[in-house]
């Protein structure tokens, strides 16, 4: 199991956990996430399996392609996505004034 800290320093993996917080009902397989953060096939199979053992993501096998959706049901998962609200009504209050 890893620490939710190691996960959060690696930057392929903050991307990874950071595109599905920015669309949380969005299900998404391996190239998707590929095109979309323009990471390595390695580095994004890599990520995925390691959030999807963490529960951090939910893994559903469609024919031969693994897609992958937010669990939003794991409380390490919700609160992430409450900080990341919170720190995007931060910047936006900083913009306005």
């Amino acid at each position: 199991m890893y620490q939710i800290f190691d996960i959060l320093k690696k930057r392929v993996l903050n991307e990874t956990i950071n595109l599905f917080l920015d669309n949380p009902t969005q299900k998404l397989c391996e190239s998707d996430v590929r095109k979309l953060k323009g990471l390595s096939k390695m580095s994004v199979n890599s990520s995925l399996r390691l959030l999807a053992k963490n529960s951090i993501l939910i893994k559903e096998i469609y024919g031969r392609t693994g897609v992958y959706h937010l669990n939003r049901k794991n409380p390490i998962t919700r609160q992430m996505k409450v900080l990341k609200t919170i720190d995007y009504l931060r910047n936006f209050l900083q913009k306005i004034k």
